[in-house]
């Protein structure tokens, strides 16, 4: 609470005690010597306190008087009050200190500062985490005003007190380079409340904050303004009043006649408000909800009308009664069918929306006719911008969107032409496809790596936040597939456009339900939505038209039912359009009964309950337009006039409704009338001074409660006025006197109050009247406002330019340009349409069932390479010209059975025969029957042809002409001398060569044949060079040398004679089947069964078989890896292992003395090995002798045993097979064991040697195993021994240690 001051039994007030302290509450010490103690208290305001140290008093030096510096703090304990100081050293006298303090808090917070502190602004809301904020929320610092003020800079500082009247006001700031002490005045002022700091908790903590209200709350109806005794709303008198107590004193000029003040403030009256708020919607807004219909408001006092004349005083009287009947009790009333048809659009929709509300008729008072106003404008709203399904809020991550972009839902991409993918194309196709599956408003995606090989592509994607860069997330490996799937790549381009669309609703998800649920979702979406998805559909279309799918005539589906993209893509989309134009016809019939019907000229066609309700307001307007009522009077009127503009920035019309926009309007009249009415009424002001006040009795109760903020009533000119006291001064060396003032008092409309005055302490007005900033509660639903970015979007979005002279519609949106013929017989538009899309110009006659004409680019079936391709050109069933000019022209018809083009020329099919003409080929006319060329005439203008040429008689081919029966040449007759003839006598050339139809030939002069080598005439035949003939036969004769008889070739000489020789043909008409070939006296023979006799062969090289023949022997094998046999005495007879050059140094040679040379043996039997490697000077070098398997075999035996064996460690010689057992000490064997110094070795290079073996059984550089073993077995006895007699004594050792 505010100090609270202490009387002494002489009623005057006790002086503080003044405790010199540390900014962090520690005492120095009490300032008993200080003197000339002022103090000021304000309540609203900073409390001052002033005084004065001595160095030295009464020649005592003040022990403190170094640590009274700036900074420092006055404690008053009576108050548990705290003052920050300020000292100054007397210039003309450096023994006295002036010391000025201020309470601490306030000045604390005065340079402690806010910084872009946006509170329940549209930068606030625009927040991912905003929610409303509300005075004070002990539970959610984070929606808590006070708290968000002082987070960053004073959270040293705690709140400990709010009145909850006030905590749960929610008004709107912006606080940036604010002081925090100003910032918090600012809310005082805006909330009608009062901050009083440094009240010091039980804990003794003192930096705390405490929020009281001013105005008087009614808790049975939670009304709360300026008031006292009852509440004005519902008339309770449990009311708790603002701030402070009520004393009970009375104050009159009885008992203080000479110290009462009291003045008027006539510069501040003023009786017309111009009204102006933060924008001009809002003006506009409040023009409309003030049923005069104009910026001004008025309120004319009986002080004023004093002056005025009695004709002019009843004007203004009559004015006032009609403008309170309009405002509550005039009647409206306005057509009752149209108003039924409206009730009933209402209950259709209050399903969606529960705050939609019915009409009553008649309407009672222009403010129930406003609300209907704005209502009926936010209806239409609604059915035009806000109808749609509700919406759950989408709170996914990166790493939820992430886990959407997998290898099912992005793979196969399908691809126009997939033989010129590329890395990049690739990279494309694949990003713009990934934003069909991610929330693409919110969330960015992009490709963190990849790669391609052929059609397989693989990488990864990362996607992040736009609103936090911190949300981000990256997929592992996907891999995709791209083909050439047509239909699927139709799909995949709806998708892609519908995703683009797709940022307030799900489009694709609704444009993928069947044709029922579709119509069913339709009806729950506003006009705006529904002119999206028609904008949707209608780019869906337009791709399809561009790839040319509508033509139906091009779809051949005899092999492929389901391979129709006209019947499974185009029309179900086509049948969505008709859907949603169907629904957008219902919405606009809607919206037209509320706002009613209107030409291209913005003329009401029809009326709608919007534009009834419009001309009754405009109706009261006028008749309460003040000027016009006054008439001639109102000149007299306007030297009373005193206006004043009444300004409020504060209410805007930003992220309203229409109904909260009128309810702002109501706020802001009654805000601004308040305020006339106190601007109106001679304002007073009271102030007094106390003297000897407190000595009276009926001022006792004063004298425990004189604090600030406390009630005492006062009377002046015969009115009681209840007031507080707002400030004192009390300087402690003249406690005769105590200065007070009272809060002003201030007339408003149906009260008294004080508050202005409190408030204006902590900042002063001026003269001019400006309205306190009384700030509109916002807090509006964040829906609302982004209700009106959805509007906003929309309205630019979807820009629509309508030009309809001569009936010809031409509608120009983000779609293209749709040219069409308006019917006004019928009310629709003609199904013959046209229009431009992108770079395409197409044309229906079905309303876009089909379209028939199409120019520009355009995606189409090459039937030369199998690819879907794009180019620019004309489609259309028919052509019609006289001029077809192109660098390439190429004409296909559907089933593929005739193409013309200037590569592959002409081709017709009937798909078994086949006529081809192209210039480009060597065949220039070509007549195919299946795969069989049966006609064609190439470039060197040969014909040629498979089946029969039919001429008539007396026709001619060349210089041939053609009979009945022949073909001739200057004469029909066969055999005539002077022509040629080929016909069913035979054939003639002239009478010189002549073929009879039996065959028969007869020529005259010689048979040349082989350009002259071969010649007949004259019954001989001369070949003068080799004939080489399949048909040559001579069954006698000679060639050569040798004769031909009976199925022989031979030299003449018979067969068993010494020179014989010849071949047999091996046949049964002549030559021997054992004789194929033969020479000698039968000693060399071929049988033809390919055996060979010969009495004498000899070889000198090549090979027989895989043998090798030489001069000197044979051998096989390649490399160093060869075998022979040889016949040169200075080489091996057998050698192995080498190169035929180099048989003699062969690692295996047996010499032809019989000597056996080799470099290792190996024999391998049952029993074991035995392996022999190279030998030299010194004897065998290696010798391994191994047996079959380990452990068995022996080495010599019993009775055979080896001389000796040697080795790298030891050898052994002969000795006894048994000792006896005397043959060794037992004892002298276990003392050379212990100093033996045998070890376990890991490495090769270490060997025990034989001067370690023990001493008695060396011999020399040998020792004898059997020696070794006995002496082994000798030392392990004496270890043996000695083990025993170490257990016995062990064992006695145990027995006396158990006690036995």
């Amino acid at each position: 609470m505010a100090v609270s001051i202490k009387f002494d039994s002489a009623n005057r007030p006790e002086i503080p005690t003044l405790i010199l302290s540390k900014k962090n509450g520690d005492h120095i010490g009490v300032l008993n010597t200080a003197s000339e103690i002022y103090f000021n208290a304000n309540l609203n305001s900073y409390e001052e306190l002033s005084f004065v140290v001595y160095k030295n008093l009464n020649g005592k030096r003040n022990k403190y008087w170094d640590e009274i510096v700036d900074f420092r703090l006055i404690y008053i304990p009576e108050w548990k009050k705290r003052f920050e100081i300020h000292v100054e050293l007397n210039e003309a006298d450096t023994n006295t200190k002036s010391v000025t303090a201020v309470s601490l808090c306030e000045e604390e917070l005065s340079h402690l500062y806010a910084h872009g502190v946006e509170i329940n602004t549209e930068k606030d809301i625009e927040r991912k985490d905003y929610s409303p904020s509300v005075l004070y929320d002990v539970k959610n610092p984070k929606t808590s005003i006070l708290d968000r003020v002082i987070a960053d800079e004073a959270s040293h500082y705690k709140i400990t007190h709010v009145d909850n009247s006030i905590k749960n006001i929610q008004r709107t700031f912006s606080f940036d380079n604010t002081s925090i002490y100003d910032a918090f005045m600012e809310i005082a002022e805006e909330i009608h409340c009062l901050f009083i700091f440094g009240e010091e908790t039980d804990e003794g903590y003192f930096r705390t904050i405490s929020v009281y209200d001013l105005e008087s709350y009614c808790p049975s109806c939670n009304h709360r303004d300026e008031f006292t005794e009852k509440c004005p709303k519902c008339g309770s008198t449990n009311i708790t009043e603002g701030y402070g107590i009520d004393t009970t004193i009375f104050l009159s000029q009885e008992n203080l006649t000479e110290e009462i003040n009291y003045s008027v403030d006539k510069d501040s009256v003023m009786n017309c408000f111009k009204l102006e708020a933060g924008d001009d919607d809002m003006t506009a807004a409040i023009i409309n909800g003030n049923p005069s219909g104009s910026p001004y408001i008025w309120y004319i006092t009986d002080y004023m009308k004093r002056d005025m004349s009695d004709e002019l005083v009843k004007r203004i009287d009559d004015y006032n009664s009609k403008y309170d009947d309009y405002q509550a009790k005039h009647k409206y009333n306005i057509n009752a069918e149209l108003v039924e048809q409206y009730n009933r659009l209402i209950n259709k929709y209050k399903e969606f929306n529960k705050k939609l509300e019915t009409i009553t008729i008649p309407i009672i008072g222009y403010q129930s006719l406003i609300k209907i106003y704005y209502d009926t404008i936010d209806f239409s709203g609604y059915l035009k911008n806000s109808l749609m399904p509700p919406v759950s809020t989408d709170h996914s991550t990166a790493k939820d969107q992430i886990k959407l972009l997998t290898k099912e839902n992005l793979s196969p991409i399908s691809v126009e032409n997939i033989k010129y993918i590329s890395l990049a194309t690739a990279n494309s196709a694949i990003l713009n496809y990934a934003k069909v599956y991610i929330d693409s408003a919110k969330f960015k995606v992009k490709i963190k790596e990849s790669s391609i090989s052929g059609v397989a592509w693989r990488g990864s994607f990362t996607v992040t936040s736009y609103f936090d860069e911190e949300d981000t997330a990256d997929s592992p490996q996907v891999d995709i597939i791209f083909n050439n799937d047509y239909e699927n790549f139709l799909k995949q381009k709806i998708d892609k456009v519908l995703a683009k669309e797709d940022e307030d609703v799900s489009i694709i998800g609704l444009f993928k339900k069947n044709e029922t649920d579709f119509s069913s979702e339709l009806k729950k979406y506003c006009l705006s939505y529904l002119l999206i998805f028609q904008e949707a559909c209608e780019a869906c279309i337009n791709i399809l038209i561009e790839q040319g799918v509508p033509d139906k005539n091009n779809w051949n589906t005899s092999s492929n039912p389901d391979a129709n993209p006209y019947e499974k893509i185009y029309l179900p989309y086509l049948k969505k359009k008709e859907l949603i134009e169907k629904e957008i016809k219902l919405r606009e019939d809607e919206i037209a009964i509320i706002l009613g019907g209107y030409d291209n000229n913005h003329n009401t066609v029809d009326n709608g309950v919007y534009t009834l309700v419009e001309r009754e307001k405009n109706n009261t307007q006028k008749e309460l337009n003040f000027e016009n009522f006054l008439g001639d009077y109102w000149i007299e009127f306007s030297s009373f006039r005193r206006e004043d503009v009444w300004k409020n920035d504060n209410y805007i019309s930003d992220g309203l409704s229409n109904a909260d926009l009128f309810k702002k309007v109501n706020d802001f009249l009654n805000a601004a009338k308040k305020d006339l009415y106190k601007s109106a009424t001679l304002q007073h002001s009271i102030s007094t001074t106390l003297k000897n006040l407190l000595i009276l009795p009926a001022f006792k109760p004063l004298r425990n409660t004189f604090s600030l903020g406390n009630w005492l009533r006062i009377m002046v000119d015969e009115k009681v006025y209840k007031l507080r006291l707002v400030s004192y001064k009390i300087n402690f060396n003249d406690l005769d006197k105590l200065n007070v003032e009272f809060s002003d008092v201030v007339s408003k409309l149906d009260v008294v109050s004080d508050i202005e005055s409190i408030l204006k302490q902590s900042k002063s007005m001026n003269s001019s009247y400006n309205s306190f900033k009384k700030q509109a509660s916002k807090g509006e639903e964040s829906n609302k406002i982004i209700s009106n970015w959805v509007q906003t979007g929309l309205d630019t979005s979807i820009t629509k330019i309508v030009n309809s002279a001569d009936n010809q519609d031409v509608v120009y949106n983000k779609n293209g340009i749709l040219l069409r013929k308006y019917d006004e017989f019928t009310g629709t538009y003609s199904d013959e349409q046209t229009r431009l899309i992108n770079s395409s110009i197409v044309m229906t006659t079905d309303n876009w069932k089909t379209a028939k004409v199409g120019v520009g680019k355009f995606s189409y079936y090459d039937p030369k390479d199998g690819q879907m391709k794009e180019g620019y050109g004309i489609i259309a069933n028919q052509l019609v010209g006289g001029l077809l000019l192109s660098e390439e022209i190429g004409i296909y018809n559907k089933s593929g059975s005739m193409t013309f083009d200037d590569k592959s020329g002409l081709k017709i099919s009937n798909k078994t025969n086949t006529v081809t003409i192209n210039p480009n080929e060597t065949n220039l006319f070509v007549i195919n029957k299946g795969e069989q060329k049966i006609f064609y005439v190439n470039d060197a203008g040969n014909l040629n042809i498979t089946g029969t040429l039919t001429a008539g008689s007396g026709s001619k081919i060349g210089y041939w002409g053609i009979a009945d029966t022949a073909i001739y040449n200057t004469n029909a007759t066969w055999g005539a001398t002077n022509g040629k003839y080929f016909g069913d006598h035979g054939l003639s050339i002239s009478d010189k060569f002549k073929v009879d139809a039996f065959g028969n030939v007869t020529a005259s002069g010689t048979l040349t044949l082989a350009n002259g080598k071969f010649n007949f005439s004259d019954d001989n035949l001369i070949v003068q060079a080799d004939v080489s003939t399949e048909n040559l036969r001579a069954t006698g004769g000679k060639i050569a040398n040798f004769t031909i008889s009976h199925g022989y070739l031979h030299n003449g000489i018979s067969i068993g004679k010494a020179d014989s020789c010849g071949l047999s043909s091996g046949t049964s008409n002549g030559g021997s089947d054992d004789r194929m070939f033969w020479a000698g006296n039968d000693t060399f023979r071929v049988t033809k069964q390919g055996k060979v006799y010969a009495t004498d062969v000899q070889i000198s090289g090549g090979t027989i078989g895989g043998l090798n023949v030489s001069e000197t022997g044979i051998y096989a094998g390649k490399n160093n890896q060869c075998a022979g046999i040889n016949t040169d005495t200075t080489a091996p007879a057998f050698w192995s292992g080498a190169s035929y050059a180099n048989k003699k140094a062969a690692p295996f040679k047996v010499l032809y003395d019989g000597t056996v040379e080799t470099s290792k043996i190996s024999v391998n039997t049952s029993i074991g090995s035995v392996f022999i490697g190279a030998s030299n000077d010194t004897g065998l070098n290696t010798l391994s002798i191994l047996p079959s398997k380990d452990n068995t075999g022996t080495i010599g035996s019993p009775t055979k045993r080896w001389n000796a064996i040697y080795g790298n460690v030891i050898g052994q010689v002969s000795t006894k097979s048994s000792k006896s057992k005397n043959d060794f000490d037992i004892e002298k064997a276990y003392a050379e064991l212990e100093e033996l110094n045998l070890y376990s070795s890991t490495s090769s290079t270490e060997f025990v040697g034989i001067s370690e073996l023990p001493k008695s059984i060396q011999s020399g550089e040998t020792y004898n195993l059997t020696d070794l073993l006995y002496w082994s077995i000798a030392a392990m006895k004496a270890a043996q021994n000695k083990i025993k007699k170490l257990e016995n004594k062990i064992t006695l050792l145990e027995e006396k240690e158990n006690g036995k």
